[in-house]
């Protein structure tokens, strides 16, 4: 007799099963200052300024700050620690641009009017500060895996390498590294235009902005999972990366329909996007649940059954 597929979890990576990264703003510091030429002295004086007017920026003009990939907002300013300082690296240049002391023959700094430049620059901004060997999975991750293994199958996406994933949960967390399958390189940030299953954008009430669906790329690895059987729930913590395109396929496509989406609380998401928290919060008829741990998705699907 065929064994009937399991049930399939998914869970983003960073943020979601870690903790922040507090290492990063160091190590963005350290890079900025090389790639730039900017000295750490008047780093440290200029970047209290730049992160006041950016965290009102975030909040007052949300639209206008974002990770722009290709060219397209695919993701909050303020979603987590690296948007942030992608963001903070932008308006560091916008200063420096500005000031009168500083000037262009002794500082390397792109042309903020030039998109394509200006990713080039956050993008090499990004390699040279994040490190994975900086990550530290969440306490309650191996309680709440092993709990939920006993029922489902579960899948990390992930932006990042596999390898750089399965070495950290290998270090921190061998007990879960034989159920939990990996898929690395989701490009969750990339937006296929041409590709028409959902619509373009997804428009909330509240939200700053419409939403960018059609990540085509996303899309095909959840396919691959829900080849090995239906999804059940989907976990992260920036909805517009993790959630928002099986928020649509729900209306969509039948087969997604049931999923179960959960956004995880961040310092980030408390700041910076109360409105993706709003909506979650009064969102469970509709099978969207706002968790502040992972302990709490097992006992919101034990009340579901």
């Amino acid at each position: 007799m065929r064994e009937t597929a399991r049930p399939q979890g998914v869970f983003d990576f960073d943020q979601t099963l870690t903790l922040e990264n507090t290492h990063y703003p160091d190590r963005f510091r350290n890079f900025f200052c090389v790639l730039t030429g900017l000295s750490f002295a008047a780093y440290d004086q200029l970047w209290p300024v730049a992160k006041q007017t950016l965290a009102r920026g975030l909040k007052e003009n949300p639209q206008a700050h974002g990770w722009f990939f290709a060219g397209h907002n695919v993701a909050p300013g303020g979603a987590d620690v690296i948007l942030f300082h992608q963001n903070l690296a932008a308006e560091l240049v916008k200063i420096l641009k500005e000031d009168k002391s500083y000037t262009a023959s002794t500082l390397s700094l792109p042309d903020l009017a030039d998109r394509s430049e200006t990713e080039k620059f956050l993008y090499r901004i990004y390699r040279g500060s994040y490190s994975a060997d900086d990550l530290l999975l969440k306490p309650e991750l191996v309680k709440a895996f092993e709990e939920l293994s006993e029922k489902v199958q579960l899948n990390i996406v992930t932006n990042s390498a596999p390898a750089n994933v399965k070495r950290v949960i290998d270090k921190e967390a061998p007990e879960i590294a034989g159920f939990v399958m990996i898929f690395g390189r989701a490009q969750k940030f990339a937006i296929d235009p041409a590709w028409d299953l959902v619509d373009m954008e997804l428009e909330i009430p509240g939200f700053p902005r419409s939403i960018l669906l059609r990540r085509h790329a996303y899309y095909n690895i959840l396919e691959q999972i829900m080849g090995q059987g239906k999804i059940a729930f989907v976990a992260g913590d920036i909805f517009e990366l993790d959630l928002a395109l099986i928020h649509a396929l729900k209306k969509q496509d039948q087969r997604y329909s049931d999923v179960l989406l959960f956004l995880t609380q961040t310092v980030f998401s408390r700041e910076f996007a109360e409105y993706e928290e709003a909506y979650f919060r009064k969102g469970n008829q509709s099978g969207r649940f706002l968790v502040g741990g992972l302990r709490e998705i097992p006992q919101v699907l034990k009340t579901l059954k």
